[in-house]
């Protein structure tokens, strides 16, 4: 419930383009602040002052969330943060865990009974997602094709998986200003 609010509070403070990050961002100011209480109790008999060192968390947060958003990387790994925010749809899907995914899928299928036009869609999907700057419209024309090429295969499923997650990866970089995906 704590992590829910200031995740919450972190988005309206310093925008709707973090929220993907906003709950590991909950998770630092937490951390940053118990661990500044536990030393400040080792060396003073008071506490700190809060309302001078919480605006500096704060700052050091979102420049922590904004490099995060930059980089399109989590520090806390995908299944992790849907344990702690099931509800939430707003997590980003971390590249490299999408790259590792098309990695699997790509060597799965190698030695499968699939088509070579499916094969080299897998191949041509993995090697878009791993460029340093997206061609976000050969990605979309590659997804379309790689999701009609597997409908009526057996691997269909994770297929579908696969594509969802592109979809949902390319969602997050549309709202990244283009000077970002680079």
């Amino acid at each position: 419930m704590q992590l829910n609010w200031l995740s919450e509070r972190l988005v309206q403070v310093f925008g709707e383009e973090l929220k993907p990050f906003a709950y590991e961002g909950a998770i630092f100011g937490f951390g940053m602040i118990h661990q500044i209480s536990n030393m400040w109790r080792n060396f003073h008999l008071a506490q700190p002052n809060w309302n001078h060192l919480v605006p500096k968390i704060l700052n050091y947060i979102e420049i922590l969330l904004r490099s995060m958003l930059e980089r399109q990387e989590h520090i806390v790994d995908f299944p992790s943060l849907l344990v702690i925010a099931p509800d939430s749809k707003e997590i980003a899907v971390d590249k490299n865990n999408l790259i590792e995914g098309l990695q699997k899928f790509n060597h799965s299928i190698l030695h499968s009974e699939v088509s070579i036009k499916a094969k080299e869609l897998t191949k041509g999907l993995l090697a878009l997602v791993e460029q340093k700057e997206i061609n976000i419209s050969m990605l979309e024309v590659t997804l379309q094709a790689f999701q009609t090429e597997f409908e009526s295969s057996s691997m269909n499923c994770e297929a579908s998986r696969i594509v969802k997650d592109c979809g949902l990866y390319l969602e997050q970089i549309r709202q990244v200003p283009m000077e970002k995906t680079k």
